[in-house]
């Protein structure tokens, strides 16, 4: 018996002795407190990082290392422990060292238990500043970015497996919502405009692919209220607490395909009227070249609509030079048509001016030519346009006209002539007669 007890002893001490090497050389804080949260025993990692020699805190309340605003929530965590006999607890306290440092640990706390009695406190804590650190800068990142979101004017949904669970208030006026229940919880596709939805559901696919390229689509929603809302979206791959989420930007560009829709029907209305008009029309950019001729100027030139767009004047001509009688007419009017463009350009104001033609079947031609600047919405010019009436039958009457008036005039001088014979002739009989009669 005397040996077993020796053998027991020696194991005892040998195991006191490499738990107080481990102790000693830990690099975590290991501490001990009394049954009332008096400091018993302090490691030698304790007093280096905390900065305390072992006289100073030996006997003190634990808590002198304990942040001050933090005190009253450690002794009351603790005082649950001792209460209820809780065996082993995690908590995370900021400790102030001596010079004022803080430093954040996070410490597993047992109780000593001694014949079945709660005698005290044994605590292994471990630096975890770094961590809280890094879990400070992510949340102030996270808010920052949070009130960007809830700033955005654009919406902004988060998606869960097709299911809404993020809404920001710029959603709340796309989708016309009166309130968040109105978006969270909702299937997203059900928010898309029907004929879209299969087009979105691939799209969705493909945005968890982890190789997926984000690029903005324009395509319908449908709002609260069964409104259809065009919208121009982008949809992100992102992990939200450690799940894969769709992160969906989506910009309200109703307005503008209203907008664009206006405009193409605006575009066809001129075009179809330009194409009725008994008139040739033109268009040029700032550069001098025919953006759009009508089908009339085209006749006038003998021309496909072809040979003109994308080129200048110039270049047209030299396409002309081809035609009989015509190079020389075309050469002409090419280089007057450049410098009145310039000009117009320059100024800003119209030209009115009668141009002469050789048809494509060698007649003469008059047209009444109106040139004008063509403004973008700044004000700023942007090319010429110019409108051709043709004038070759009242041009043709007036000279009729002109050679009427001068036939008649001539005739009217003739009349006057015999006129005027007549009557000095009728003079001269009176006189012969008179004379007679003395």
């Amino acid at each position: 018996m005397e040996s077993v007890r020796k053998r027991v002893e020696k194991a005892l001490r040998e195991s006191e002795e490499r738990y107080r090497t481990l102790v000693e050389k830990a690099t975590d804080l290991v501490f001990r407190t009394d049954n009332i949260g008096r400091l018993t025993f302090v490691n030698p990692a304790t007093l280096r990082i905390t900065g305390y020699e072992e006289k100073e805190i030996i006997g003190q309340q634990y808590t002198i290392v304990i942040r001050p605003d933090m005190r009253d929530e450690a002794m009351k965590f603790f005082g649950r422990q001792f209460v209820k006999g809780i065996q082993n607890t995690y908590s995370e306290y900021p400790m102030i060292t001596k010079d004022g440092q803080e430093v954040w640990f996070g410490q597993n706390t047992q109780l000593i238990v001694e014949d079945g009695n709660i005698t005290g406190f044994q605590v292994v804590a471990r630096d975890i500043t770094d961590r809280k650190r890094i879990e400070k800068e992510l949340r102030d990142s996270e808010e920052r970015y949070r009130r960007i979101v809830e700033a955005s004017s654009d919406a902004v949904l988060l998606r869960s497996k097709d299911i809404v669970i993020y809404a920001n208030p710029a959603a709340l006026k796309l989708f016309r919502a009166s309130h968040l229940g109105d978006l969270i919880g909702k299937r997203y596709l059900d928010l898309v405009h029907p004929d879209d939805r299969v087009i979105s559901a691939e799209r969705v696919k493909k945005t968890m692919d982890e190789n997926w390229i984000a690029s903005p689509r324009e395509h319908r929603m449908l709002a609260i209220d069964g409104q259809v809302v065009h919208v121009e979206s982008t949809g992100v791959p992102v992990k939200y607490r450690g799940e894969a989420h769709i992160f969906g930007i989506f910009r309200d560009i109703t307005d503008r395909k209203r907008a664009e829709e206006a405009l193409r029907e605006s575009q066809a209305f001129y075009h179809s009227l330009v194409e009725q008009l008994p008139a040739g029309v033109f268009r040029k950019d700032r550069e001098g070249r025919y953006v759009f001729v009508s089908p009339w100027f085209c006749r006038l030139k003998g021309m496909k609509e072809e040979e003109f767009l994308g080129r200048t004047p110039q270049e047209v001509a030299a396409s002309e030079a081809a035609k009989p009688d015509a190079t020389a007419q075309a050469i002409k009017y090419a280089a007057e048509g450049a410098d009145h463009h310039v000009r117009i350009i320059q100024n800003g104001k119209p030209m009115e001016l009668v141009e002469e033609y050789t048809d494509a079947a060698g007649r003469k031609q008059f047209v009444h030519v109106i040139k004008i600047p063509v403004f973008n919405s700044e004000g700023k010019v942007i090319g010429t346009q110019g409108v051709l009436f043709d004038i070759t039958e009242r041009r043709r009457m007036e000279d009729a006209l002109r050679e009427s008036e001068n036939k008649y005039r001539e005739l009217s001088i003739i009349d006057d002539l015999t006129q005027l014979y007549n009557s000095r002739h009728f003079y001269f009989q009176l006189k012969i007669e008179l004379d007679r009669s003395n």
